[in-house]
């Protein structure tokens, strides 16, 4: 399945907002569900990663597998997905691993530090970041 990021919108048509049923006419069902340590429902698709709070969707998550797009661009088969994703917001955040471009609502680690065992993106509704921001560092790509 081919997932189109809208940023601060949602994937495709699943969008930040939508409660797990909704989810599931778009995405199918769930191979499982948790609550995670924040108390947020977490639901596992072949994939894709789907958490809630009780706002509905807040967070997206992909693993390199996914076809993953942003405009045109497959951003796990580009050769340097950071580049990608600095074209859209040139001003990340470093936080705890993860460089998070805030003017997209996109996340992304394992690339800029070189730990491919943590290769991931996710996209974001607006203020998922916000109680974080005291732990942000610029970020100056090398």
């Amino acid at each position: 399945m081919k997932f189109e990021i809208k940023p601060l919108i949602g994937v495709g048509a699943a969008e930040f907002g939508m409660n797990p049923i909704e989810i599931e006419s778009i995405l199918g069902p769930p191979r499982s569900a948790t609550i995670t340590a924040r108390g947020e429902l977490e639901e596992a698709r072949e994939d894709i990663i789907v958490r809630y709070t009780d706002k509905g969707v807040v967070e997206f998550a992909f693993f390199p597998e996914a076809d993953l797009l942003l405009g045109n661009i497959s951003i796990f088969n580009a050769t340097d997905p950071v580049s990608v994703l600095l074209g859209y917001d040139p001003f990340p955040k470093e936080c705890f691993g993860f460089l998070v471009f805030l003017k997209i609502g996109l996340t992304i680690t394992g690339y800029h530090d070189g730990d491919s065992s943590q290769r991931a993106i996710t996209s974001f509704t607006s203020g998922r970041w916000d109680s974080m921001a005291e732990h942000f560092a610029e970020f100056y790509a090398h």
